[in-house]
């Protein structure tokens, strides 16, 4: 710190010693050290120093060695005093290290804090969305005015003098009259801005005029200091009227006041080297060779002004052309200034042979005269301009903060004047464009001589087309001068459409970005190609261009590369690397292309087979994607076929894609034409030993064999299937990554059987549940259930043993699926009393199993019995088993034909605030009853005298209104004693919940001898149908195998299910839960709660983690925007991205965010 606040010190020393001291101030120069302290140059020496890690901390820029011995080069190529910069190196002791870390250092920093701070759209924000709001809430350019940011007025006139000043700006308050060529092009940018787009050459003024819209307002524009918005007040033939208002950004100051940094800064380490510094001696009697850049010619004038020879105008024999431009060379310099042509502003018509004159008094050459080109050949003009070299008594350089910079806000540029003369005096300066807008200001506008220093900052606005900058310089004697400057950037490319193209090109290709200009030219570059292909753009705009793709040999990925012929970034270029992909031809058939099955089961992991031609397979398939998410897939080249899975997925019907990829990076995606249709599931058993398959979203049996409309579907199996239910949710079966409903278990025979939905393919097989002494393999009645979140399933079943001997039993069975030997075994068999015939109903509420049945007392009375058992969540274990007596009417053997049970729980409206009830039908006697297992007895729904006997009961919660919600049941009746007969109905029950249960009358059914009913319920156990199951209806083909009812109308859905075959006999169903958002959201906090310390970047992310899928949750389940559901998801996928190490983790938990946002959507 004390070495930099002395190299500090010895620069301001040179700096303090070079100001010069005015002649009129009699008093003597006060003595360096009574100017500048210590604390000051220590402040100094701190403020770059903090600036230098602002620069890493809020931008991520790094001060390289390699930048400060950049700033080291220009310093010494652009001085304009060498002998006080071989000073400042004298002082600094021609020391490398001090000159990049005293000197250019501090430049660098401050040069590059301005530029980023003033394009840091985080700093300014606020101040953005305050203006976007106020914008909004204005319904057009008259109540600008009513805006809180700053507002003014300007109106520009035509100015029809056609007088001596025809090429001046005349500025007088808020009118600003402009000449005829600036107000025909500020019409054409004001047309293109408020009114549409026009033609100069094909619409005359007139339609340009009337089609531009008084009211009209732009979008937010940005310039260095403010964001703003103009809008159209008023038009006339000679006039336009203009508001403008503007909201300030954040001052630096303000800004930089509040941040803390250090001075601790790390020095890059770096072989500095010491430039040559850039001077012209000269030698009496010598000569110099000075070289362009003016083009060869004859017939031209030089003036000298007293610095500068001045050459302008002119003849080329060789093209027969004449010129107005030239060039201005300073003997005091090595070379004619490289980029300082005479302005080409407002310049006279080429020329030779005229005359031209230079008045000191004015600083101005006064051309005149001379022979042009005209259709009828040379002639004579009496035309003439004047042209203005900068004031003898200062001179101006611009020099931008990087040569060619990138495309932003604005730019800064750093300007110096130099004082010349020994008298004091001011300078004001403006700038303007060619066109007459304003476009940037200086900082400070006066300039004060001798008493302020002579540097000061331009400000550009980087937005405009047009990169040619008018500086007008106006001395305090009136005389006015301009200065040319060219602000050039470096574009920014961001797309390029289309990325895929066939290798015969001659394809219009698009390309986004922002910097372009007229010089832009497209740059093609492979390593397949044997040389870059430089292609000629069109249409080409700031913020976009076009180009037409050549032919290439072959297939290749290209990148696409954007350069300027103008100069000073002529030879910079920027490029999007593989941006353009030439493919061979794709068969056009590829949309068409045929695959079976075309439905699948929410849960995912069907196989869908894609029929392709074998070279697209192995050539060019990269993915295949369903609703925009990819698959998992399999390749058959030689069978010219591909097999996908689909993933999880609402029900729904989906676009398919398949995607090429010619080089395996990047794609082109090709929409089938056919769906692919998401569907929930059901269950169907019956006598026949196989399984029918429901959809219950468009309630119709499933073909999975959709080229073969003729074959029904059907799941084969080794016997009938008694009863089945699907697993529940991810953690139902502990198997990590999974979705409710992937699988299905099955009592087939005398084994319970695991079913994958996706597969129709039989997983598992659990051992028989008959001892080997009973011959017959199948159950009179059985039943089975899952255990919520854990891999136990529960079956309850009679006639399971006869003991003792002559009294039936049965008996609840626990059994488990190990993920890992991929088997089901028996944990543990509880009997219970059951009477012969009887009908088992088993219900699972969360980890407790009730089991409805009949049983003969010790009497040999027929009683009604619920059994009520708990398993243990962890061993698997049958616990508390209690049997309860429901009914003690006393009931004949004959009739008792079904008992039908159906949970109902609730936090509210029974005993002590809970309601744990199951309801169950009795077919003798006509009614249903419901048992309270807190209190074994439940006043809420009585038993009521029903029609015809019940056969089945579906109990289940049903949305009634956007907030309002109902528990009803809903009970299937058969013909009593007649099952033939045709006036099967249905009961609901509804208010189960107030202690008053009510009854509907019965409605009919459509099918003969219902014998199961079941609710599809989503993951909110929230239902919306019931689908009957109908035993003999397919002795007609007008009756229903299956009914369906609707449960917020309480009416049939035509025309219900009459489609499954002949001797199937139906008698049990099963749905899988429709699959919903929370399905996804499980899945993922499964997925992170598993996972390993190890498996994130930082073992603290985990928490991180859930709690954002916390959030999540909490959205879903309320009212909320799913706009927002979407943004937090796509928050969680960054966070995944960022903090998780294992890759396969990072991909599962990705594409759960992604079918969230895709269910949503």
């Amino acid at each position: 710190m004390e070495q930099r606040i002395a190299c500090q010190a010895a620069i301001e020393k040179v700096y303090y010693e070079h100001r010069i001291w005015p002649q009129q101030n009699e008093k003597l120069k006060p003595a360096f050290e009574s100017m500048i302290t210590k604390e000051l140059l220590q402040s100094k020496v701190e403020n770059y120093l903090k600036k230098t890690n602002a620069l890493k901390e809020h931008w991520n820029e790094e001060i390289t060695g390699q930048k400060l011995q950049n700033e080291i080069k220009r310093i010494s190529m652009n001085t304009k005093n060498p002998q006080m910069l071989k000073q400042l190196w004298t002082v600094l002791n021609n020391d490398p290290r001090l000159i990049a870390e005293c000197l250019a250092r501090p430049l660098v920093v401050e040069r590059r804090m301005n530029s980023l701070f003033l394009q840091d759209r985080r700093i300014h924000e606020e101040i953005r969305q305050k203006a976007e709001n106020e914008v909004s809430a204005c319904s057009d350019a008259n109540s600008m005015i009513l805006m809180k940011g700053v507002y003014n007025e300007v109106e520009y006139r035509k100015d029809n003098s056609n007088g001596k000043d025809e090429y001046k700006v005349i500025i007088e308050g808020e009118e600003i009259f402009l000449a005829e060529e600036e107000w025909d092009a500020m019409i054409m940018r004001i047309m293109n801005e408020f009114g549409g787009e026009a033609n100069q050459a094909d619409d005359s003024w007139d339609v340009i005029m009337q089609m531009i819209s008084v009211g009209t307002m732009s979008g937010i524009k940005e310039s260095e200091r403010s964001y703003y918005i103009v809008g159209l007040l008023s038009k006339g033939n000679n006039s336009i009227k203009i508001a403008r208002v503007g909201w300030e950004k954040v001052r630096f100051e303000e800004w930089w006041s509040e941040q803390e940094q250090s001075v601790l800064i790390e020095e890059p380490e770096y072989d500095y080297e010491i430039n040559e510094i850039e001077q012209f001696d000269c030698i009496d009697d010598t000569w110099s060779q000075t070289a362009g850049p003016p083009m060869e010619r004859e017939l031209h004038t030089t003036v000298w002004t007293g610095t500068e020879m001045i050459i302008w105008g002119g003849f080329n024999s060789s093209n027969s052309k004449h010129y107005n431009t030239g060039a201005r060379y300073n003997p005091c310099k090595s070379d004619w200034e490289a980029y300082k042509p005479t302005s080409v502003i407002y310049v006279p018509e080429p020329r030779h042979s005229h005359k031209a004159v230079w008045s000191n008094e004015t600083s101005q050459m006064i051309a005149w005269g001379g022979y042009w080109s005209t259709v009828y050949g040379t002639a004579a003009t009496n035309t003439g301009g004047r042209y203005c070299a900068i004031p003898e008594s200062f001179s101006i350089e611009c020099v931008p903060s990087e040569l060619c910079t990138m495309p932003g806000a604005m730019e800064t540029v750093v300007c110096t004047i130099t004082w010349l003369s020994q008298q004091s005096g001011s300078v004001s300066l403006m700038c303007y464009n060619p066109e007459g807008r304003v476009d940037c200001y200086f900082e400070p506008e006066v300039i004060h001589f001798p008493e302020t220093e002579s540097v000061l900052t331009m400000y550009i606005n980087k937005t405009i087309e047009d990169p040619l900058i008018s500086l007008q310089i106006k001395a305090e004697s009136g005389e006015t001068c301009h200065y040319e400057y060219v602000t050039m950037h470096i574009p920014q490319l961001e797309k390029v459409e289309p990325y895929s193209i066939p290798v015969s090109g001659n394809v219009e290709i698009t390309v986004t970005g922002n910097g372009f200009d007229a010089g832009s030219y497209i740059i093609l570059r492979s390593t397949a190609l044997p040389a870059d292909v430089e292609v000629d753009a069109y249409d080409i705009k700031y913020a976009s261009l076009k180009f037409n793709a050549p032919a290439v040999s072959g297939p290749m990925l290209v990148d696409v590369c954007i350069s300027s012929r103008y100069l000073p970034c002529s030879g910079k270029e920027v490029c999007l690397k593989e941006a353009l992909a030439y493919r061979p031809e794709v068969p056009g058939d590829l949309v068409n292309t045929p695959f079976t099955p075309q439905i699948g089961t929410i849960a995912g992991e069907t196989p869908v087979s894609f029929y392709i031609k074998p070279e697209i397979i192995e050539q060019q398939l990269c993915e295949v994607k369903f609703d925009g998410i990819a698959v998992q897939y399999d390749e058959y080249v030689s069978e010219g076929k591909v097999v996908a899975y689909s993933q999880a997925h609402t029900p729904a019907e989906v676009t398919v894609e398949l995607c090429t990829c010619p080089f395996k990076s990047k794609q082109q995606c090709y929409p089938i034409v056919n769906k692919y249709t998401y569907a929930t599931f059901g269950y169907v058993g019956g006598d026949a030993e196989s399984i029918q398959v429901v959809n219950t979203d468009d309630n119709e049996l499933v073909d999975f064999h959709a080229f073969s409309t003729g074959i029904q579907s059907e799941i084969a199996l080794k016997a009938q299937m008694r009863a089945a239910a699907f697993s529940l949710d991810t953690g139902a079966m502990q198997l990590p990554f999974e979705v409710a409903g992937r699988y299905a278990f099955a009592i087939v025979g005398d084994r319970l059987m695991m079913i994958h939905t996706g597969t129709s393919e039989i997983l598992a097989e659990g051992p028989p549940m008959l001892p080997p002494y009973i011959s017959d393999k199948s159950y009179k009645d059985i039943d089975v259930a899952m255990v919520q979140d854990k891999n136990i399933i529960v079956v309850a079943t009679d006639e399971y043993i006869t003991f003792p001997p002559g009294a039936p039993w049965g008996a609840i069975v626990t059994l488990q699926y190990n993920e890992v030997t991929e088997q089901i075994t028996i944990i543990d068999t509880e009997y219970l009393p059951v009477g012969p015939g009887s009908t088992i109903k088993l219900v699972m509420q969360g980890n407790v199993a009730y089991v409805t049945a009949w049983y003969l007392d010790e009497t040999g009375a027929i009683m009604q019995t619920m059994a009520r058992a708990e398993i243990n969540t962890t061993t698997g274990e049958v616990e508390n088993m209690q049997l309860l007596a429901v009914d003690e009417e006393m009931l004949d053997l004959e009739g008792v034909f079904n008992i039908g049970a159906s949970s109902l729980y609730e936090t509210n409206g029974c005993t002590n605030g809970a309601f744990d009830c199951v309801y169950y039908v009795l077919p003798k006697s006509n009614n249903y009853g419901v048992v309270d297992f807190n209190s074994q007895n439940c006043a809420c729904g009585a038993p009521a005298a029903l029609v015809n006997m019940p056969q089945d009961i579906a109990v289940g919660k049903v949305k009634i209104s956007e907030t309002e919600y109902d528990w009803r049941g809903f009970i299937v009746n058969a013909p009593l004693n007649d099952p033939d007969v045709q006036n099967n109905t249905w009961t609901r029950i509804y208010d189960l919940l107030t202690g008053n249960a009510q009854q509907d009358d019965p409605l009919s059914l459509g099918g003969i001898t219902p014998v199961a009913c079941e609710m599809r319920k989503d993951y909110q156990k929230i239902a919306d149908k019931v689908f009957v199951v109908n035993r003999h209806s397919l002795d007609s083909l007008n009756q229903n195998d299956i009914s369906i009812i609707d449960l917020g109308t309480n009416q049939l859905i035509p025309p219900g299910i009459k489609e499954i075959p002949d001797g199937f006999y139906p008698y049990t169903i099963a749905i899988q839960e429709v699959l919903g958002d929370m399905n996804f959201l499980t899945a993922a906090r499964t997925t992170v709660e598993m996972m390993l310390d190890e498996d994130f970047t930082n073992p603290q992310k985990r928490q991180v983690l859930l709690n954002k899928l916390e959030v999540i949750e909490k959205l879903i389940e309320s009212p909320a925007n799913s706009q927002a559901v979407i943004a937090n998801t796509k928050a969680f996928e960054n966070q995944v991205d960022n903090f998780l190490s294992n890759a396969q983790r990072k991909e599962e938990l990705i594409s759960f965010a992604e079918a969230l946002i895709a269910s949503i959507e």
